[in-house]
């Protein structure tokens, strides 16, 4: 089954039924008819197709008129149009490609021929939107950066100019400045840093190292690493009952990269008093290491896109002191899309009932 729209564009019923169904043989489901100019015009502003079959000799508004006006308007510009002639002269054909036209197909249809080009156009159409949504991401991109690059390079920028100006007379906001400039300063290194790491798994180009390692120990230490943080927030941190001879296959320094970004969230994202448990346990075909809380929560509409880049959802912006980029949660979905898991996130995102992350290892990359 092909889902590209294709508009067929003839005032002879009898040509639109053939082309019709030549399609539909092939399994195009998509097929939308116009029978005149005007028409065609009015499909395509209603809905843009992927590829329009546009017979040339059509009354009141030829084929030529309505490509001119097609590829004229920079909205229509890129839909491939094969205009449909029993004109042979090669006056009619250079008016068409005059008009715009992308190929020709000659009455009689040669319909392996009509099936050929028509899947061309259809790769070509295809690959001219990839390469928009590219340029369009990347530019999005590029101003997510930027805005999360400029506040805290205006605030190293503006409390240094303060400091070599002397502006500044007593020693403790001195001390207060120069640790606000420190802690700016860590938040770009990690930025820069979550954002290589990024690009270089979504191009394919980090190599695991995965090795055969305990988890036990490996979890004890990673929620040993925590603690501090934990205390300092009055919340209750603890590791849940482990195997000793567990053993996982994978590259230990990013899965605790994962670990630790899920219990850091935990804990921001959480009220003195709180608890976060982390387990780990076998469902079926996956080893599944999990971290829930008891904190704020995520609301339900918020889950398809927390592991988007960037993605901060309401409870990030507004409550937290900490900030954040939003690049943990993308980073920690490719890492573990690299060892051939995955990562899911449930919350009811009702404050107090809190959310529960699970990474799932297969088990062919564990023990």
């Amino acid at each position: 089954m092909n889902k590209k729209h294709i508009l067929i564009a003839d005032d002879n019923p009898e040509s639109c039924q053939l082309l019709h169904d030549l399609l539909e043989s092939e399994g195009y489901t998509r097929l939308q008819i116009a029978t005149d100019g005007p028409t065609t015009l009015s499909c395509v502003a209603e809905e843009a197709p992927d590829l329009i079959l546009l017979d040339v000799m059509m009354p009141g508004m030829s084929g030529f008129e309505v490509c001119q006006s097609l590829k004229g308007d920079p909205q229509t510009s890129s839909i491939p149009v094969i205009l449909v002639t029993a004109l042979t002269e090669r006056a009619s054909r250079l008016q068409g490609l005059d008009a715009g036209a992308d190929d020709f197909i000659t009455k009689p249809i040669d319909e392996a021929e009509l099936l050929a080009r028509t899947r061309s156009l259809l790769r070509t159409k295809q690959l001219h939107d990839d390469l928009l949504s590219a340029m369009h991401e990347k530019i999005e991109f590029v101003g997510q950066v930027s805005h999360e690059l400029r506040t805290p390079l205006f605030a190293i920028s503006g409390l240094t100019e303060m400091l070599l100006d002397g502006e500044v007379d007593s020693s403790e906001r001195v001390q207060h400045y120069l640790r606000t400039i420190h802690e700016q300063s860590g938040y770009l290194a990690q930025l820069v840093d979550d954002l290589l790491d990024l690009s270089r798994f979504e191009r394919g180009k980090y190599i695991l190292n995965r090795v055969p390692f305990r988890v036990a120990p490996f979890l004890q230490d990673t929620i040993t690493l925590m603690q501090q943080r934990a205390q300092a927030r009055s919340i209750n941190l603890r590791l849940g009952e482990i195997s000793p001879a567990l053993i996982i296959q994978a590259d230990e320094g990013r899965l605790r990269q994962v670990v630790i970004n899920l219990l850091n969230n935990a804990l921001r994202y959480n009220d003195p008093g709180g608890w976060v448990r982390l387990t780990v346990e076998r469902r079926g075909e996956w080893w599944i290491i999990a971290v829930a809380d008891n904190g704020w929560g995520i609301r339900p509409e918020e889950l398809p896109y927390i592991f988007e880049r960037f993605y901060r959802g309401e409870n990030a912006r507004t409550k937290s002191e900490q900030r954040g980029a939003g690049l943990g949660l993308a980073l920690t979905r490719e890492i573990i899309c690299a060892h051939g898991g995955d990562i899911t996130a449930e919350s009811s995102g009702i404050s107090g009932e809190g959310s529960t992350f699970s990474v799932y290892l297969p088990l062919d990359k564990a023990s």
